[in-house]
């Protein structure tokens, strides 16, 4: 993030990466967001699927989720305090490209891989043959927003519910656990030899996402 910070240019990046990091939305529900999907005061995002909707078939702007499953996702403060400093432009929707036109999920492809992930490559070394930050996809945002939830103890009935989907299979391929963590849970088991804590479950704060 600090890598768009730095580059004014890639502010609109910097909203987009903010925006499908703490969401877990497709991007084609991402670019469709529109100022009536929000509620910024019950902070949540609602996506409706729109193939049924002469006023949009008319207008040319039909939103279309996999399933037609409709979703509501709560807001996280992150992502709202961005929201809260893009101006609204007169066709209604939330993101718009560099230029200031309808955004395009290959126009926000592109710019991923050209402006931000060739050149911080070289900062994130993989080995020869092996799939790393280079690698990266819009995508892996999704992974990412899906791995942090499982991470951080949120329920896969509530994950499944944000991301829209049916089939928790489907969740559980996104999920990638952090060798720290497998160790971090090792030392909260209790075999029967040291004083019962309390659930780590009930007690562990979800941390804020930062921009640094």
């Amino acid at each position: 993030m600090s890598h768009c910070q730095k580059t004014p240019s890639l502010e609109w990046m910097k909203n987009v990466i903010v925006g499908l990091a703490t969401t877990g939305m497709r991007i084609g529900e991402f670019v469709s967001l529109r100022w009536s999907d929000l509620d910024l005061e019950n902070n949540v995002i609602q996506l409706t699927d729109e193939r049924s909707s002469k006023r949009r078939k008319q207008a040319g702007s039909v939103r279309t989720i996999k399933g037609k499953r409709g979703r509501t996702i709560p807001l996280h403060e992150t992502f709202k305090t961005i929201l809260k400093q893009i101006p609204m432009h007169h066709d209604g929707l939330v993101f718009h490209g560099p230029l200031g036109g309808k955004i395009k999920p290959d126009v926000i492809r592109r710019n991923l891989i050209k402006q931000i992930l060739e050149p911080l490559s070289s900062s994130f070394p993989i080995p020869v043959g092996e799939i790393g930050f280079e690698h990266g996809r819009l995508h892996s945002f999704r992974h990412y927003f899906v791995s942090e939830a499982f991470r951080q103890n949120v329920t896969e009935a509530q994950i499944m519910e944000w991301v829209g989907h049916k089939d928790s299979e489907m969740v559980k391929l996104y999920r990638h656990l952090r060798a720290d963590d497998g160790h971090r849970h090792m030392q909260r088991l209790n075999f029967g030899t040291a004083p019962e804590q309390p659930s780590p479950i009930m007690d562990e704060t979800i941390p804020e996402i930062t921009l640094a």
